[in-house]
């Protein structure tokens, strides 16, 4: 388990010079070993800017 604490003022948007508005997708990539080194994606999460 990790935490982090997102600044949602400084939220890179794609392409540059978009409007952060809308939802935006984040999903964490970490090193797993199980049984042996692999890598894995956690779950995905959505929050919405309006």
């Amino acid at each position: 388990m990790f935490a982090l604490d997102v600044d949602t003022l400084d939220v890179p948007t794609n392409p540059p010079g978009a409007m952060p508005t809308g939802p935006m997708y984040f999903q964490a990539w970490y090193r797993d070993v199980n049984p042996i080194s692999t890598s894995n994606f956690t779950g995905a999460i959505t929050i919405i800017f309006q």
